[in-house]
């Protein structure tokens, strides 16, 4: 049995995590400043949370030690370069500081493996049946993904869903039948099918 855990972070929808199952200290992601990696940008002690924003998408602020952080999902897709950050802080009387401000940051460019497979024809061009299932399904996994809270969670650590060999990392550019399909957004676990009667679930 495959389990298939479909890596998400609060900071950017549809992202896949490049340290998907590890945290540093204080629960948060480990920075990765790679495409599909999470980067923590400082953003100073204010009275009151920035909202900010990455891409037009919101992203998570979190506060440790009385200093803001933004937690940035960066896309598989992103380039390597200069990244921008829209930050908005609430107006504090007697503050002279712009309302508004830009917060440059950079990706740095990351290699992942290619992986060639060759499977039957049917599990490549889907059939009426299954195409219609996707788009069902893709609906509701967008509307899933745009769900953003404000609130930060107790921790942003990942539990197991259950414990077995990592199949298929992440990140992997992958190719069937020798046609170019997206890079591999998940973290696929081999485990035994009895371990479904545990009821497995990854938090995040």
């Amino acid at each position: 049995m495959i389990y298939r855990a479909r890596a998400k972070t609060a900071a950017y929808a549809c992202l896949g995590l490049f340290a998907a199952l590890t945290a540093s200290a204080g629960g948060l992601p480990r920075t990765a400043n790679v495409p599909g990696g999470v980067v923590i940008v400082p953003l100073g002690a204010r009275p009151a949370a920035p909202t900010v924003q990455f891409n037009d998408r919101p992203v998570l602020v979190t506060q440790a030690g009385g200093e803001w952080q933004a937690v940035v999902g960066i896309p598989l897709s992103a380039e390597p370069g200069e990244h921008l950050l829209s930050v908005s802080r609430a107006i504090v009387a007697g503050n002279p500081a712009p309302n508004t401000e830009t917060i440059r940051f950079e990706v740095e460019g990351k290699k992942y493996p290619a992986q060639y497979l060759k499977v039957a024809p049917r599990q490549v061009d889907l059939s009426p049946s299954d195409l219609a299932r996707y788009e069902r399904e893709r609906v509701l996994q967008a509307d899933a993904l745009a769900t953003f809270s404000s609130q930060s969670p107790a921790t942003l650590e990942f539990e197991w869903p259950v414990r077995g060999r990592l199949s298929s990392p992440f990140g992997f550019r992958r190719y069937f039948n020798n046609q170019a399909r997206n890079p591999h957004s998940g973290l696929d676990i081999a485990a035994a099918t009895a371990q479904r009667s545990r009821r497995p679930r990854l938090v995040w």
